[in-house]
């Protein structure tokens, strides 16, 4: 495409394709250090502003060529009203003649709506030979996207005023990764290293797993007087903010500190919730989370007709070691729920949040298999 001869911006309409777009490669683009920017456009009724907010199943992928001698450039991505920057990705590539290709797929009201970018060159990527195109190749990927890209709509590039590139933009209607390649990419389990605020409170989206989580061990936390609060959070579009409710479908796991000393103690306290329900955990004994401790727990998804069993463990007791899950029963379980709690929307984000400072360094490890079997817990619910 030629950039507007009259120097403004320069936004066109691609090519249309019959099954929608889930490919693109865009060659010869740039944005210089003047606060320039190139778009690529998915799923409109129509052109946009480049800072306009989204509509519902539009996607954006925006380049930004940052300015003199700061920002730095910067690639983000949008689905609607959510956005997704790469700090970590070293975007000066925007600023010169580049290659750049990425896969998008469709989405759903369930499934991600998995966003995986190469740039040419870098990790063996070559935009004209798919067999290049790896996850590991990649320099960019969002993979926890809840919504549909609407494909059926128009697709448009925008370049910046005073821009003279003249890109091409080729279109396919086939992701180079399927999604068994992409889910079998992700790990089985993974970990989060939590550094706490030195200021006030912390708050952490946690690594993921492919599939749901459905076991997490939280080493060496401490809960000590002052009302500290230690969560782990399944199911959320992003990081709580303090006092962030549980919505429908959102897991909180929650110890809580108390107060000290008298006459102003409060008691320690550790609950689960999922959306308005919470855990029924008499035989749990709170006060672990005053001393540095490690914990894990079971979560199970959840249907309309099956309760999302909730087994915990604390390292040390019962025999429980969270490190050995052959050592994980019902039995060395310190409590559990298995009838209170309605489904998990796990096909959201996990995260951690931390009230307050404290002395240890947090460790959260997620895994995608729970360490009781679901067929351990209907023979231990069986009359």
């Amino acid at each position: 495409m030629e950039p507007n001869p009259s120097g403004g911006i320069t936004m066109v309409e691609l090519c249309a394709l019959e099954n929608g777009v889930r490919h693109v490669v865009v060659e010869g683009a740039r944005a210089p250090r003047q606060h320039a920017s190139y778009q690529v456009f998915l799923g409109l009724d129509a052109p946009v502003g480049s800072q306009d907010e989204l509509p519902e199943g539009a996607f954006k992928l925006m380049s930004y060529g940052g300015g003199t001698p700061a920002p730095a450039p910067s690639i983000t991505a949008y689905l609607g009203a959510a956005s997704a920057s790469f700090p970590e990705v070293d975007a000066s590539f925007v600023n010169a003649d580049s290659t750049y290709c990425f896969d998008i797929h469709d989405g759903s009201e369930t499934a991600p709506a998995y966003f995986v970018l190469w740039l040419e060159g870098v990790n063996g990527a070559d935009c004209a030979d798919r067999a290049t195109l790896t996850m590991d190749a990649a320099i960019a990927r969002k993979l926890d996207w809840i919504g549909a890209v609407d494909k059926s709509k128009k697709s448009y590039f925008y370049q910046a005023a005073g821009v003279e590139a003249a890109p091409l933009v080729t279109l396919f209607d086939e992701p180079v990764l399927t999604v068994e390649e992409i889910t079998a990419w992700l790990p089985d389990v993974c970990t989060t290293t939590i550094a706490p605020n030195e200021d006030g409170f912390t708050s952490a989206e946690l690594c993921e797993v492919a599939g749901a989580v459905r076991h997490v061990v939280v080493e060496d936390v401490i809960a000590p007087g002052g009302h500290t609060a230690i969560q782990v959070w399944i199911g959320v579009d992003e990081a709580p903010m303090p006092g962030a409710s549980v919505e429908a479908g959102v897991f909180r796991a929650q110890a809580y500190g108390g107060a000290l000393p008298p006459p102003y103690e409060v008691s320690p306290d550790f609950g689960v919730q999922v959306g308005e329900a919470s855990a029924a955990l008499s035989a749990l004994d709170p006060s672990f989370v005053r001393a540095i401790s490690t914990f894990c727990f079971d979560v199970h998804d959840g249907a309309e007709s099956t309760p999302a069993y909730f087994v915990m463990w604390i390292h040390g007791e019962n025999g429980a070691d969270c490190f050995d899950r052959t050592t994980l029963t019902l039995e060395t379980a310190v409590d559990r729920d298995l009838e209170n709690l309605p489904a998990i929307d796990k096909s959201k984000k996990s995260a951690f949040y931390l009230s307050k400072p404290i002395e240890t360094t947090p460790v959260v490890t997620l895994r995608n298999t729970p360490a009781v079997d679901t067929s351990d817990i209907l023979a231990a619910l069986a009359p």
